[in-house]
């Protein structure tokens, strides 16, 4: 019986591997056509992820669609540095652990639910510490030359604002 397991197991796992090109769907093979000369080689892992993003792009409502072009449309327009330090607050996001998650999101949800004037004015508040902090922390000297690092109490006082940064850049 334990033979018979581990047989239905590996069967099942080549049953579940992603798609070669030819094993696609018409309808997912016009729409990935760019990777045709390249899908076969893509790891598993790639080729899955790609077929779960197709997936997902297709179960979104025409509204959400355009959300989505919209957003990409900005994250291309974004220059290089800008790109890797989104990808950097990417990856710190999912490195949290989900308490630190889902208060951020809170903090986010009560930014978005401000009326525009308030959010535009943290957002500007936000821009000015932020630029402050970037000369301060990089140890360069105020007008007077003197050296003004500011305290990480007063740089921490501003992460409820970040949302509205990330989403001026979207």
């Amino acid at each position: 019986m334990p033979i018979t397991a581990v047989c239905m197991f590996l069967i099942a796992g080549n049953v579940f591997a992603a798609p070669l090109w030819s094993e696609l769907s018409s309808d997912q093979q016009e729409k990935l056509q760019q990777l045709q000369s390249s899908w076969d080689s893509l790891s598993e892992t790639r080729r899955d992820n790609i077929v779960a993003g197709l997936n997902r792009w297709e179960s979104l409502d025409s509204a959400a669609k355009l959300r989505t072009q919209q957003q990409f449309s900005r994250y291309q327009a974004l220059n290089e540095a800008d790109r890797e330090n989104l990808r950097s607050q990417f990856r710190r996001f999912q490195n949290m652990d989900d308490e630190k998650k889902a208060k951020l999101r809170e903090l986010y949800r009560e930014f978005n639910n401000k009326p525009a004037s308030e959010r535009e004015e943290l957002k500007r508040q936000f821009n000015e510490n932020r630029g402050s902090g970037d000369r301060n922390n990089k140890g360069e000297s105020n007008r007077n030359g003197q050296s003004s690092k500011r305290s990480s109490n007063n740089s921490r006082g501003n992460q409820g604002q970040s949302g509205g940064r990330e989403n001026s850049k979207r």
